[in-house]
């Protein structure tokens, strides 16, 4: 079983947008990144990552797959036919009177 972390970011100031996939073969390590991820999605803050780099996060998903096959799990999840177990999304809260 894999657990494949898929996100959308920004590297500035180049303004194009990425997607990078990650796999995990434990649910806790895959939810440790996705929080991660998410908290800068949710705050609008440039995370640190790897080489002394900041991103901003402009999507977060966590799959998970039953398969072993690692490729075929990042294939579904790149499509979006894997098993959706988390997405960070805006709260649903109404600003409104």
């Amino acid at each position: 079983m894999w657990y494949i972390l898929k996100f959308e970011y920004t590297s500035p100031p180049d303004p194009e947008k990425r997607t990078k996939t990650l796999g995990y073969s434990t649910l806790p390590d895959a939810h440790r990144i996705f929080d991660q991820l998410e908290h800068g999605y949710q705050f609008y803050a440039p995370v640190r990552v790897q080489g002394d780099k900041k991103i901003n996060v402009t999507g977060v998903w966590l799959y998970a797959s039953y398969t072993e096959n690692y490729d075929h799990a990042v294939d579904a999840a790149n499509s979006g036919s894997g098993i959706l177990v988390n997405e960070a999304r805006a709260l649903k809260i109404s600003l409104d009177d």
